[in-house]
């Protein structure tokens, strides 16, 4: 049975949005890098990429931390994997499994009428997952790395957001921008102090 695999990058991050791919394979593919996202260096994942590109359909979803600091996490992760599953829909698929790597209340918040089922640590059950999780890390650390031109104090392209010690650091002394998501406690308890915009 053919698949479209489902994967999502940043939830855990204190900045920038959450991404999710949807990938389905054209033709039987293998690789030996085809696994779990943050088992591989930035340069394997991007060797792999080029092969994706080239043997998948591929589906990008984005939903900014304006939106997940409304909605909240959970609501955001189901909304960037039905995105990400929209714009893969455009290419005319249809008669598919759709195999979701784990989301902690998908169902309550899910619009999907079609079948599909969640994997815990499905990047290692399902190749289609395993793609998924490589394309969205490096298209959502390829936009940290951009923001980073926009925000240049706060070294996005090193920890593309995530809750390092240099990022801790960096929040202490600049504030917040406006790409931070604010519902998050360590973001939160920072003293507001936006000295950029908002990239259009």
């Amino acid at each position: 049975m053919k698949y479209i695999g489902i994967d999502e990058a940043g939830r855990g991050a204190w900045a920038g949005p959450i991404v999710a791919a949807a990938v389905v394979f054209k033709k039987p593919f293998s690789h030996k890098y085809l696994k779990d996202s943050k088992l591989l260096s930035a340069k394997q994942r991007q060797e792999l990429l080029d092969l994706l590109n080239q043997h998948c359909a591929i589906g990008i979803g984005v939903v900014s931390n304006k939106y997940i600091d409304k909605y909240g996490l959970q609501k955001a992760n189901v909304m960037v994997v039905e995105k990400a599953l929209a714009v893969l829909r455009t290419s005319g698929l249809r008669n598919v499994g759709i195999v979701i790597d784990y989301i902690g209340g998908f169902s309550k918040y899910t619009k999907f009428k079609q079948p599909y089922s969640l994997h815990k640590h499905g990047e290692s059950k399902f190749k289609e997952i395993a793609a998924a999780s490589i394309v969205a890390k490096v298209y959502r650390d390829n936009l940290m790395i951009k923001y980073a031109l926009t925000y240049p104090v706060y070294g996005f392209d090193k920890h593309k957001g995530y809750g390092t010690q240099i990022h801790q650091e960096c929040l202490q002394t600049n504030g917040v921008c406006e790409i931070h998501r604010l519902s998050f406690r360590p973001v939160g308890q920072v003293k507001l102090n936006c000295k950029w915009k908002s990239p259009d």
